[in-house]
């Protein structure tokens, strides 16, 4: 092989460095909890737009899946005891996921109301009709407004807390518990408060 110029040399040597692989470190940033209402919203518009809550005209079967938020906070297991011994996992409050309808209508018949009162919030309008819970969520109100009653003033908060049925205090006092859990930011007295108005602890060190 012929020797190169230097000028030969420089250019070979450009062109190399050209085409390495060049590696970028992202810069590190501060992770800025979102808020529970913005995650909630944001699980169930996804579901509406590319899961089970999707418009459509269907008929539904056991197989059909429905799409279920848990409003309990922390992990929530939900195993059918019977074939095909399904088992779904919701990772915290307002986490959205698929449900067999055979799964959800076994768990109606055997627990009744109180697990689609205190744990899972079916999201399917026609999947609510077919397990007659209707009543049940009407009493609750939707998922999507309960998440936002923290957002008013602190009056409006205790009025709603002292007016609402147990049930609805339970699924409010889990938005609560959560909201601590995520650690978003409120400010302390009014979490006492909210807290003594639930009658729940008030455990900020979670």
């Amino acid at each position: 092989m012929a020797n190169l110029t230097k000028a030969q040399r420089e250019a070979k040597l450009k062109a190399e460095e050209s085409t390495k692989e060049v590696v970028v470190t992202p810069e590190l940033k501060e992770e800025i909890p979102t808020s529970i209402a913005s995650t909630v919203e944001k699980n169930i518009e996804v579901a509406k737009t590319t899961g089970t809550l999707k418009k459509q005209v269907r008929k539904i079967d056991d197989e059909t899946m429905i799409a279920v938020a848990s409003f309990a906070s922390g992990k929530t297991n939900f195993k059918n005891q019977s074939e095909p011994y399904d088992s779904y996992v919701f990772e915290g409050f307002g986490t959205v996921e698929d449900v067999r309808f055979g799964s959800l209508r076994d768990l109606r018949r055997k627990k009744g109301e109180e697990p689609f009162k205190r744990f899972l919030y079916v999201l399917d309008e026609e999947a609510v009709k077919e397990l007659g819970l209707e009543k049940v969520y009407a009493q609750i109100g939707r998922l999507e407004d309960l998440i936002k009653i923290f957002d008013n003033d602190l009056q409006v908060v205790l009025n709603f807390i002292e007016k609402a049925s147990p049930t609805v205090k339970g699924v409010v006092a889990e938005i609560f518990h959560n909201k601590l859990q995520r650690k978003e930011k409120i400010d302390l007295f009014e979490a006492k408060v909210i807290a003594e108005k639930l009658g729940v602890e008030l455990n900020l060190d979670i």
